[in-house]
């Protein structure tokens, strides 16, 4: 849902990974495969995820170090509440029977105008 929104770029790949499956842990590889960016990429983000609290290291199993959300963090939470409030839209719109977006509009501008 948020890559429908933000773009489809790694770093949000990363973010909605981590974001749906919250108490999951991951391997750089894991994150690497699952987002479908490559190891080179993963490793560049990773500070920066790291840096805005989003991701915390947890465990290590051999020499793999084990990644998850930071869910006490309150960029985590804000990001967590936008991709719910998105995915709330999308129910109601679905339950509406509403068409698709029409051309260039957005989410959440469709959703402003419904508000007033």
């Amino acid at each position: 849902m948020l890559s429908e929104i933000l773009g489809d770029y790694p770093r949000v790949r990363v973010i909605e990974i981590l974001i749906t499956h919250p108490w999951s842990e991951y391997t750089k590889k894991d994150l690497s495969e699952a987002s479908g960016i490559s190891r080179r990429t993963l490793y560049t983000l990773l500070d920066e995820l790291e840096t805005y609290q989003i991701i915390k290291p947890t465990r290590k199993i051999g020499s793999a170090q084990l990644y998850t959300l930071n869910q006490e963090s309150k960029t985590t939470h804000a990001l967590m509440t936008f991709q719910k409030e998105l995915a709330e839209i999308e129910i109601s719109k679905q339950l509406s029977g509403e068409d698709d977006l029409h051309e260039g509009e957005s989410v959440i501008s469709s959703s402003i105008k419904k508000v007033a």
